[in-house]
């Protein structure tokens, strides 16, 4: 699990997460609110099927892929295959601690 998740801002446009996803050399991020609040995630995938005018809060995907931060690696990989996603949340009391991405689950696998 990746601890201090970069998160992004609902109301941010297209393209100033284009630019904070280029400069933090990652593919997608947990989208929150004024308040800290999960809203959703986003991805580069979801900027290439809009354009630069939209804001975060249109493109973004509001469903929640989560895992407790007691969850199993197979608890893990059951998620992340039911859901077809290649990144998971991890929370802890309602609050986003870290995340899993699908790198870090083979990466364990593989014993690195």
């Amino acid at each position: 699990m990746t601890r201090g998740v970069l998160t992004v801002d609902a109301d941010w446009s297209v393209g100033e997460l284009a630019t904070f996803l280029e400069h933090h050399a990652i593919s997608g991020a947990p989208v929150v609110d004024a308040e800290g609040a999960l809203l959703g995630a986003v991805s580069v995938t979801d900027i290439a099927r809009r354009d630069g005018s939209s804001k975060v809060r249109e493109i973004m995907t509001p469903m929640i892929f989560s895992v407790d931060t007691s969850a199993s690696a197979q608890e893990v990989a059951d998620t992340m295959i039911r859901g077809r996603v290649h990144r998971l949340f991890v929370m802890e009391g309602g609050r986003l601690v870290g995340v899993i991405s699908s790198l870090d689950l083979l990466s364990l696998v593989r014993g690195v």
